[in-house]
């Protein structure tokens, strides 16, 4: 009996020491065997560990959050341009040298020359059918990685084994980057696998490339297939939506390692699909390698040792324009009226929410285009906090004692700081602000539908720049408040359509002038990113990308 229960002690002390040392862990984070190539010139190995959300789809095609776009695709199928991290100029990917902008028929050709010899991550040669179904496939998806730079190619023009031309419909100013940064060239007989066996799972016929059947089926596809960058994902992952991580491992065959020999040195990324992960507590059990957030990391390292042992922290301005926004119905009265829409902006007080939510680390916007932007008007400042003023706007525009709702996705606590620290700001401009939630799907609807009054969300482009078309011009603005104006349509228009760089510049700026005048959306803040980084990378410098890996290693 004595043996049993001594026997018994220690099976239970096994346990313990089990689940404190294994499954407490995230799972999928143990490293994963990798071919590395270390007679490269620095040291090969170590795996950069993040905590995100988990996107809805990592397909080129139409995978829309950043998550997918910067964790994944990113790393695993190049474009045909990237932008330097060093410099933030263009450079060339998959294509070589610059790309050529001619005109046909009054329409913008682009012309690019693909560097030779390039290998998906399963071995197989790109060709140029691959880089013609990338250009075609996405017919009839709205929005998407690549789709967004597709959606305005009326023709593909193959010229030779290694040069195309693709031909657009209309002048943009921004057409030829977003082509250049976006056109991730994806293997055409991996999509089509996978279009054939969703096609006999519905038991329909395999629709024509481009058609909106194709598109249906191609939405369908969750995962990227073998890309060309410098990581592939690793393993099956035929089924990530239902695992707690991502995990992408050295791609071998990727061109980079003979073009940047000093780059790419890590042997693989972990991404873990938990955001609750993403916090100060994870950074002091070493679970994760990166977090940011509104935390006060200047007091955490003050008061947490370990923190300052093991990480590093960085602050700086993010590449991509990043906002907090309110959107207004501008359908639904009053809030079809500017001067409603002006009182409403000058009741945030936008300095108290910078400094109670953001710790001081954000910028009040000037205009649309960020401050330095060469498109944002000078002389444009911010409406001021002034309850006064606008409770003497909102008298004469007509409501008497306006109720305001705002809705907000669940789940997400910042924007709920920031309502609910605007509710006294607002009682003192005379107005009632209510405070709802839903669901993010459910608010989609509701925004898409205008069966709202006021919306939080976080703008967020690709660039430094977000395109104002895209959210204003009255044929893309329905689920953006649907703010329209002929006038300020046609403005958007020439602004697009502007190929002279000055001429442009002045037409943007007129822009930012009407959105400021009109206040279809109150922009509130946008962060700096603060982050806690791990010591144990080296040459980690923060660049025009923030912090990027492309050259880090381990010791």
């Amino acid at each position: 009996m004595f043996r049993l229960l001594i026997l018994a002690l220690v099976i239970v002390a096994g346990l313990l020491w089990l689940a404190d040392t294994v499954l407490d862990q995230p799972r999928g984070l143990q490293d994963v065997e990798v071919q590395l190539d270390h007679a490269r010139p620095r040291p090969q190995g170590g795996f950069y560990r993040c905590a995100v959300e988990k996107p809805a789809t990592l397909n080129p095609f139409c995978a829309i959050d950043s998550v997918a776009r910067r964790f994944v695709l990113a790393y695993t199928h190049d474009a045909l341009f990237d932008l330097d991290p060093t410099t933030g100029e263009l450079r060339p990917a998959l294509a070589i040298g610059p790309y050529r902008e001619t005109e046909e028929h009054g329409a913008p050709v682009f012309e690019f020359t693909l560097r030779p010899d390039l290998v998906f991550s399963d071995g197989t040669p790109l060709t140029m059918r691959d880089v013609e179904f990338t250009a075609t496939a996405a017919r009839g998806i709205a929005a998407g990685e690549v789709a967004e730079a597709t959606r305005s190619i009326t023709r593909f023009e193959p010229v030779d084994d290694h040069t195309f031309r693709l031909h657009a419909e209309s002048f943009d100013g921004t057409l030829g980057h977003t082509i250049a940064t976006q056109f991730r060239v994806v293997q055409r007989a991996w999509f089509l696998e996978r279009i054939g066996e969703l096609a006999s799972a519905q038991r329909v016929p395999i629709p024509a490339i481009g058609s909106d059947e194709f598109a249906e089926l191609l939405r369908q596809v969750h995962l990227p297939g073998p890309g060309t960058g410098p990581y592939r994902l690793h393993g099956d992952q035929a089924h990530w939506p239902l695992r707690d991580t991502l995990t992408l491992t050295q791609n071998p065959h990727c061109w980079r390692r003979a073009e940047y020999p000093m780059a790419w040195n890590l042997a693989g990324i972990h991404l873990l699909l938990d955001p609750a992960l993403n916090n100060p507590l994870a950074a002091m059990q070493e679970t994760v390698d990166y977090v940011t957030g509104s935390y006060d990391f200047d007091a955490l390292l003050e008061r947490e040792p370990r923190l300052r042992e093991n990480y590093r922290l960085f602050t700086y301005d993010k590449l991509r324009q990043q906002t907090f926004v309110v959107i207004w119905s501008c359908r639904r009265p009053p809030f079809d009226s500017a001067d409603v829409r002006r009182a409403l902006t000058m009741l945030f007080d936008r300095q108290k929410l910078c400094d109670r939510v953001f710790n001081g680390y954000a910028r009040i916007p000037q205009s649309w285009f960020r401050a330095g932007s060469e498109f944002a008007a000078p002389e444009l400042r911010p409406l001021p906090f002034d309850p006064e003023n606008a409770r003497k706007l909102l008298a004469a525009a007509g409501p008497e004692r306006p109720v305001v709702e705002i809705f907000a996705p669940s789940g997400v606590e910042m924007f709920q700081q920031i309502l609910e620290l605007s509710v006294d700001d607002f009682r003192a401009g005379g107005v009632e602000l209510r405070i709802r939630t839903e669901p993010w799907q459910r608010l989609q609807t509701r925004l898409a539908d205008g069966d709202f009054t006021g919306g939080i969300l976080y703008l967020e482009g690709h660039g430094a720049v977000v395109d104002p078309a895209d959210k204003f011009h009255s044929k893309h603005s329905a689920g953006y408040g649907g703010y329209s104006d002929p006038r300020f349509d046609a403005l958007l228009e020439l602004a697009s359509a502007e190929r002279e760089p000055n001429l442009r510049r002045e037409r943007l700026r007129d822009v930012s002038r009407w959105i400021h005048r009109e206040q279809p959306v109150t922009l509130l803040l946008y962060p700096r990113a603060r982050v806690l980084l791990h010591k144990r990378f080296e040459s980690v410098s923060v660049g025009p990308l923030g912090l990027y890996p492309e050259l880090w290693w381990v010791r």
